[in-house]
Formats: C-alpha cells, sequence, structure tokens
C-alpha cells in the first residue's frame, strides 16, 4: 500500500492513484456482558476509488448486533446498520504537508429497546460528517496526523438523548519502519454540547477515542492491520463514538485492505517471484487432512471440492488465488455428529454452516524463504442461527525434498464462550508422482481431547482432478472442527478441481 487512507479513529489527507480501488473488510470484538458467545462484534465492509489524483470517492457498510451493558441490563440488545457515501479531496500535496476535505453522508439504523426504536420507523436516520485531514512529514519514516471534524447524529430517539452534533479534534503519529512495516498511535478528542458515548445509565458524555496498531503489507497490494481501541465505528460519522459501554473495555480490530486489478501503480511481490512450479509444489497449497496449507494458491488460480461421509457429514467450497501470497476462500458444510458431544456447549450447533476464510502467505520456501509460513483467519456462522465461530492458524511447512514435507499448525477458535487452542503436527508424503499420503495429530486446550486424522490423495494426471480418502476422529477438517474430538472415527471421501483462471478473471491479475 503506498498511502495510509484512515486510521480506526480519525481520516487522512492521503488518496488512492487514479484508477485504483482498494476494498477492506474488519471486525472489532469487543466483550460480550450478555449470554456467552463470541463477543460483541463490529463488522465493516467497504471500497475506495481514486477518480483522479486528488479526487477519491468510496462506499461503506458496518453492522453490529449484540447485547450491551446499557441501563442496568447485559442483555439489552442494540444493533446498528450503517451504510456510507464519502468523498475525499486534496487541496494542497507537497513533500512535507498534506491537506484535504472529507465529508458523508450515512443512512443509519438504531435498534433498541431501550431507546424505543426496535422495530419502528424512527430507528432509521441521516448521519454525516465533515473532517479537515492534515499530515506532516517530520522525516521520511515519521508522520504527525491531525484531523478536525464534526460528526452529525440525531440529538435523539423518542425523547431519548443521543449523540446529537458531536465536534472533535483528532491527532496522531505513525512510523514507517520499512516499505511493509507501520506503527501508529492516535487519540479523537470530542466536546461541545453532544457526545460520543453512551455509558452504562444511558447518559451521553464526551469520551476520547484513542487507538494503537500496526499495519503489515503482506504484498504491495494487500495489507493487514490490527490494532486496540476503545473506540466503535469505522465511517467517518461513527470513528468518533466509543464502544459500548462507555467506551471502558479494550476492543481488539483487524482489517485487511486489498487493492484488486492491473494497477501500474502497485507492483507484485516484494520478493523475486519464480513462475517455475512444480506439480508437487501445487499440491502442497492445498488444505491436507485437518491441516492447512502452507502456501497459498497461484494468482489466478481456483480450486473448487467437496467432501461427504457417514454421521450427517458433508460439504464443499471454492479458493481462489487472489494475488501472490493471498488466497480467500468460502466454504459450506455441516460437521459429523456422533451423538457424542453436546449440541451447543462442546460444538458450535449441528446444522449447515457458512464460512469466509483469508490466507496470508509470510514466508515462502518456493522463492528463497527457509521454510513457508502463513497467517489464517475464518469466520464462521450456522444457516438459521447467529451461532458464529472465530478461529484463526499459523500454518507452516518445510519441504525436506521432492518427495517428503513436514508442517506444524498452532490454532485457536471460539464459539459460544469456549475457548480452544491447540497445535498439529504432520507428515505428506508423495511416494509416486501425483499419489499423496497425509498423517496428522494434535493437542487441543479446552476441547475434548486429542486429534489425528490420515489419508490419501490421488491426483489424476488427465485432467486436473484430485480424489481423496481420509479417517479422523475429529468433527471437521476445517476451522473450528479440525480442534473438536468425537468418539467414532470420521470417514470421509472428497474430490477437488483446480483451474487456472485467468483466461477468466486475467483482467484481476
Amino acid at each position: 500500500m503506498s498511502g495510509r487512507y484512515f486510521f480506526p479513529n480519525i481520516g487522512t489527507p492521503d488518496t488512492l492513484h487514479r484508477g485504483a480501488f482498494l476494498t477492506y473488510a474488519g471486525l472489532a470484538l469487543g466483550e460480550n456482558p450478555g449470554p456467552a458467545g463470541t463477543g460483541s462484534q463490529l463488522y465493516s465492509f467497504g471500497a475506495l476509488y481514486g477518480v483522479t489524483e486528488r479526487l477519491q470517492v468510496g462506499i461503506g457498510y458496518e453492522t453490529f448486533d449484540d447485547p450491551v451493558a446499557i441501563s442496568g441490563a447485559p442483555g439489552n440488545e442494540i444493533g446498528i446498520f450503517d451504510v456510507m457515501l464519502q468523498a475525499k479531496y486534496q487541496l494542497y500535496d507537497t513533500a512535507r504537508v498534506k491537506v484535504a476535505a472529507e465529508a458523508s453522508v450515512e443512512t443509519y439504523s438504531f435498534q433498541s429497546d431501550f431507546w424505543g426504536t426496535r422495530g419502528a420507523p424512527a430507528a432509521d436516520t441521516v448521519v454525516g460528517s465533515l473532517h479537515l485531514p492534515v499530515s506532516i512529514n517530520v522525516t521520511d519514516a515519521l508522520k504527525v496526523h491531525v484531523s478536525p471534524g464534526v460528526s452529525f447524529f440525531t440529538d435523539n430517539f423518542n425523547g431519548v438523548p443521543f449523540y446529537g452534533t458531536i465536534y472533535q479534534i483528532g491527532g496522531g503519529v505513525s512510523y514507517r519502519f520499512s516499505e511493509r512495516a507501520e506503527a501508529y498511535a492516535t487519540v479523537n478528542v470530542p466536546f461541545g454540547d453532544g457526545g460520543n458515548s453512551i455509558g452504562t445509565n444511558g447518559a451521553v458524555s464526551n469520551v476520547p477515542v484513542w487507538a494503537v496498531g500496526g499495519t503489515f503489507n503482506v504484498t504491495p497490494k494487500v495489507a493487514l492491520e490490527g490494532y486496540v481501541t476503545n473506540g466503535f465505528g469505522n465511517t467517518p460519522a461513527t470513528r468518533v463514538t466509543t464502544f459500548f459501554p462507555g467506551g471502558d473495555d479494550l476492543v481488539l480490530g483487524a482489517r485487511l485492505s486489498y487493492t484488486p486489478g492491473n494497477n501500474s501503480s502497485y507492483r507484485t511481490s516484494f520478493r523475486d517471484v519464480s513462475n517455475d512450479m512444480t506439480d508437487r509444489q501445487r499440491h502442497l497449497q492445498f488444505h491436507q487432512g485437518i491441516m492447512s496449507g502452507a502456501d497459498t494458491l497461484d494468482p489466478g488460480y481456483v480450486s473448487a471440492y467437496g467432501f461427504a461421509g457417514p454421521q450427517d457429514y458433508g460439504g464443499g467450497g471454492v479458493s481462489i488465488g487472489l494475488e501472490q501470497d493471498f488466497e480467500f476462500g468460502l466454504r459450506v458444510d455441516r460437521y459429523s455428529n456422533d451423538g457424542s458431544l453436546g449440541p451447543n456447549s462442546q460444538r458450535p450447533g449441528v446444522g449447515t454452516r457458512v464460512s469466509g476464510t483469508v490466507k496470508l502467505r509470510i514466508l515462502d520456501q518456493n522463492n528463497g524463504s527457509p521454510f513457508s509460513m502463513s497467517a489464517l483467519a475464518e469466520l464462521g456462522t450456522g444457516t438459521g442461527t447467529t451461532l458464529g465461530t472465530i478461529y484463526g492458524s499459523l500454518p507452516i511447512s518445510y519441504q525436506v525434498n521432492d518427495a517428503v514435507a513436514v508442517s506444524f499448525e498452532p490454532k485457536f477458535g471460539n464459539f459460544v464462550g469456549s475457548e480452544l487452542l491447540g497445535a498439529t503436527a504432520g507428515v505428506n508424503i508423495e511416494p509416486w508422482d501425483g499419489v499423496e499420503l497425509m498423517a496428522q495429530a494434535g493437542a487441543v486446550d479446552g476441547g475434548s481431547g486429542a486429534v489425528w486424522s490420515a489419508g490419501a490423495r490421488v491426483h489424476a494426471g488427465f485432467a486436473p482432478i484430485a480424489f481423496e480418502v481420509q479417517a479422523s476422529n475429529t468433527i471437521g477438517d476445517y476451522g473450528v472442527g479440525s480442534l473438536i474430538a468425537q468418539e467414532d472415527v470420521r470417514y470421509s471421501a472428497g474430490v477437488r478441481v483446480t483451474l487456472d483462471g485467468k483466461s477468466i478473471l486475467g483482467s484481476l491479475f
């Protein structure tokens, strides 16, 4: 990424190059004072577009629907649904100073029993904001940021006070350690008759919103950001507000930014990349039993797969290599159910689940690194229910020779208040071309016991298709399911088809 287009709680004057897109998806995770779950979650999505070198427009959406401790009621559900349109114009740009004007108009729905807006027309309103962000380059690496502004909310819902007009002055510093790594600390201070924070008694007050975090550019077009804050929103109007209630709790945030397409302003990789991949190297990109591959699909490659077995187990999904070192996947599946685990306390439900996965490769043995390592994150939910799962892992692999690869994968999972932490080790052997033998075993803290898997995969020489058989004691191969053991052995069979999609999606790569 060649610029910093916004922080969690303040804006910046940077704009995208003409014709460039930036897409982003974020998650902010706070405490959950209600029934056990994965925490209070704010999801945000958006896209920015550089109309000219100075003018940038954007659209975004954020949603929150969880219980909060307002007015002494821990189970007081609040639902927020915000659709945002924004524009930013760079007024001044020199080697030392940048200044921009930013504005947003947002449709804002606030659903709450305390404010009497649950399911009522009064919940829907229009909010907006105006900002004048400034950045000063103290050195090539150190920047100081200042961002005065104002956010416009309604003064009340059904006579119950709300934010009103929030004047604010934001500031902070950022330091770029290299072209790939940056750290920052920012604060946004509200003032005036309105307020940016709602306390446990429902009262509105002014509370500074702070954020400390960092960004790592996985590739020149993909960035991963992590931060801690007491803030709530991610739109220009809402980023001055605090998390419920009162901004007292620590909130963990993560955001993935991606600039798609063949824009000449962004190169492909920070590494020298070889295009001469062997079949064996591509085989190791795939999921293996109950472990994720440490490598990512080549850019433009699409891999679709399906699997099934007894005990109501089955599903399928698709993964796509969007960029060098960046893979995205969607999956629909059902966990195995032998009846030995409770439906919610020991496993995340029994129905069909939908999950989205992002994998970012940090080290690449195929292109000069001592081993391969990726960071993987997955969010899932049950269909017809809000029973969610959060999963993350750090798959690591080392190719000993052309036939043998060993792997290790620390993992964590969360569902219905259950926290799982484990690690799995495995080996992948290809004794004959196109024939893989795989075995994995691991320990899990907070789960139902040790986990294991053994299987084989055969790649057809006449087509880009592979067939797989497997035995395991886990309720699933992917995500949280790979951390939960059941009493009976689970048997399954699967098929995978992998194609080079550049002929269809070539304009993206």
